[in-house]
């Protein structure tokens, strides 16, 4: 799967359980995740997310890999954010 886009940042939220991987880019843009994601090269802590990159190729797993993921943004940042359930209890 790709997503892309030329101008806009792209925020993207991941089952944590996903077997994903992942193929990142940005020409002018920076990359960020709460997600637990084995990279090539080194994190970097940004607030309450981690640093992965920018103005280049990242390239990672998460859970060990699997469906294939291509990202790329020209001007803006990525995010990949843990998807956050509802546990709706329905009486």
């Amino acid at each position: 799967m790709s997503i892309m886009t030329i101008n806009g940042e792209i925020d993207l939220s991941i089952p944590t359980n996903s077997k994903v991987d992942l193929e990142l880019n940005t020409l002018h843009g920076d990359i960020f995740t709460d997600l637990d994601i084995e990279l090539e090269k080194a994190k970097k802590e940004y607030n309450d997310l981690n640093f992965l990159g920018g103005s280049g190729d990242t390239k990672g797993k998460l859970n060990g890999g699997g469906v294939k993921l291509n990202v790329s943004s020209i001007n803006g940042n990525i995010y990949l954010r843990k998807k956050q359930f509802i546990d709706l209890k329905i009486p």
